[in-house]
């Protein structure tokens, strides 16, 4: 996966809440969160120990973030 935005930018100094609002907003639609987590995975290259020791954190900063609106049922947008 690619995501426009951040073309020519190291991956390795990418936040999973930019990647996210990235993924939502280029995908223009709602997604589950173990969807959105998955594609954030995919995308940083993250191993699923290092996305297990951060996932908590993650759901965390986007129910803080104002960006991120829960929909219920386990959707975002």
């Amino acid at each position: 996966m690619e995501l426009k935005v951040f073309e020519g930018q190291n991956k390795n100094e990418l936040s999973m809440i930019e990647v996210a609002h990235a993924i939502l907003a280029e995908r223009g639609d709602v997604m589950p969160f173990a969807d959105l987590a998955n594609a954030v995975q995919e995308y940083l290259g993250d191993s699923n120990k290092e996305i297990r020791d951060r996932l908590s954190q993650f759901y965390t900063d986007l129910n803080i973030d104002g960006s991120f609106i829960s929909l219920g049922d386990n959707l975002g947008a």
